[in-house]
């Protein structure tokens, strides 16, 4: 206040002190104390800085319908000090539907509340209308308009004469979400209301929204499916993203459900009506392969590698590329599955899985040179990674074992075993990171298999007593 110490009466300066005092507590965090002197200031006068106070101790303690009543008092009393010479007759005119809007608010009559603080805008452009009408969509559960209407409250107090009033709408602000917070369903009810009045793409989609967030995923999963299906839209790509995790939950909780499966996949393929582009096709086409319906994944895969904008561009089209040409592995095409991984040798030069699929497919083509080339190539390529690199010199060994160069094969099986062993005996993190690479079926193959294929070696090499030991080590491998 500008009114000099020695001029404020003695409720006036005991006012003071037990405003500075509520500061204080609420600066320490202790809100009740805080309330206490913030109450025994307004009890001595009636200033809206009081009022402003003792809301933001309200809020901070939970009380939130009192912070909304402090925060009403003191919209009110600052409105008060508004003088009356300066308002037009359209600013009369909007008092007059500010104050029918208030009424309607109390009655719970948001639509004609609506209409009342919306004639109010037309006439001047008033934060507290804003405000007003922000609370009233926001009881109707129209939270979109409402979010409109409070950023705009806050963007008319920028005058630096208003910040206190500033303050006040962005603590009522926050006071209303956090009473329609209060309860887990309310903004389900509320969204179900507007909903049976206008039943827009944006009531269905908040609404979906809010079931996710309650854990009800087939009912978020219809809501916006009804919210795409409004809108109309495809470049809308909010309700896409949620109708995805929505499926997606479903899904993955639900995985060796039939009908989970075809509700993913009917979502796939609904997106690809709406939006058929690359990203939508690959998607589509790593659920088929995944589900090991690799000639429907060739078709999509293929689809999506030819709707890329930058074919050239590893980010986009690596993975579609490496998972087309596995598909073709899969179904045993490994001529085309052998063009396709020197393509992806030919564009991509960080790439290396390219060498190591080439070498698959040749091996099983019964051309174990050209598979040992690429194998030894991709080898090189991977020294540091121990995962591919493992796999590579796995099948080098058993390309050498099928043309009888068991010398060459011991040493590969060899290194497999070495790599494990160090890892286990040596670097037990980097050992479990080895484990956590590989799943726990695929570690025990590469760990048994190495023991059990360099006996194999072994003993074709006419070494059998080191064959029996390896023998042996294979099977206590398997039984761990």
């Amino acid at each position: 206040m500008n009114v000099p110490v020695s001029e404020k009466s003695v409720d006036e300066k005991s006012a003071d002190e037990h405003f500075k005092k509520g500061e204080e507590s609420l600066c320490d965090e202790e809100y009740a104390l805080a309330i206490e002197h913030f109450t025994e200031a307004i009890m001595l006068r009636d200033n809206a800085e009081d009022y402003s106070k003792r809301c933001l101790a309200y809020l901070n303690c939970g009380q939130y319908y009192s912070a909304m009543i402090d925060l009403e008092k003191a919209i009110e009393l600052r409105e008060m000090n508004t003088p009356v010479s300066k308002k037009s007759s359209d600013e009369k005119s909007a008092n007059e539907h500010f104050k029918k809007g208030e009424e309607s608010l109390c009655d719970k009559e948001y639509a004609l509340a609506i209409e009342h603080f919306t004639e109010a805008i037309t006439l001047r452009d008033n934060a507290e209308d804003y405000s007003r009408r922000g609370l009233a969509y926001l009881n109707c559960g129209q939270y979109h308009k409402a979010e409109e209407d409070f950023r705009k409250t806050i963007e008319l107090r920028k005058d630096p004469d208003e910040k206190k009033r500033e303050r006040d709408f962005n603590l009522y602000g926050k006071a209303c979400f956090s009473v329609r917070h209060c309860s887990n369903n309310m903004d389900i009810k509320q969204l179900t209301e507007a909903i049976t009045l206008e039943g827009n793409a944006d009531d269905y989609s908040k609404r979906g929204l809010a079931y996710l967030k309650h854990g009800k995923d087939y009912e978020a999963m219809k809501d916006l499916e009804k919210a795409i299906e409004l809108r109309k839209d495809p470049n809308y790509k909010r309700d896409f993203y949620l109708y995805g995790r929505a499926s997606f939950e479903v899904w993955h909780y639900n995985y060796s459900s039939k009908e989970s499966k075809e509700l993913e996949l009917n979502y796939l393929t609904e997106m690809i009506k709406l939006r058929g582009n690359a990203e939508n096709y690959s998607r589509r086409g790593r659920f088929y392969f995944e589900r090991e319906n690799y000639h429907k994944a060739i078709e999509d895969l293929e689809k999506a590698i030819e709707l890329r904008e930058n074919p050239d561009k590893y980010d986009d089209n690596g993975r579609d590329y490496n998972l087309y040409g596995e598909a073709y592995f899969e179904i045993g095409d490994y001529d085309k599955a052998i063009e396709i991984f020197l393509k992806i040798i030919e564009l991509y030069d960080k790439d290396y899985s390219g060498y190591y699929w080439c070498g698959r497919a040749y091996f099983y083509k019964k051309n174990y040179e050209y598979a040992l080339d690429y194998f030894t190539e991709h080898i090189e390529l991977t020294e540091e990674n121990h995962r591919n690199n493992i796999s590579s010199t796995f099948w080098r060994g058993l390309a050498y074992l099928e043309i009888e160069l068991y010398e060459d094969a011991i040493k590969d099986f060899t290194k497999i075993i070495t790599i494990i062993i160090d890892f286990e005996t040596h670097c037990p993190s980097n050992s479990q990171n080895l484990r956590h690479a590989f799943n726990r079926d695929a570690y025990v193959y590469y760990y048994s298999d190495a023991y059990f294929l360099r006996g194999t070696a072994e003993f074709r090499n006419g070494n059998y007593e080191k064959a029996n030991i390896d023998f042996a080590k294979a099977i206590e491998i398997k039984r761990l």
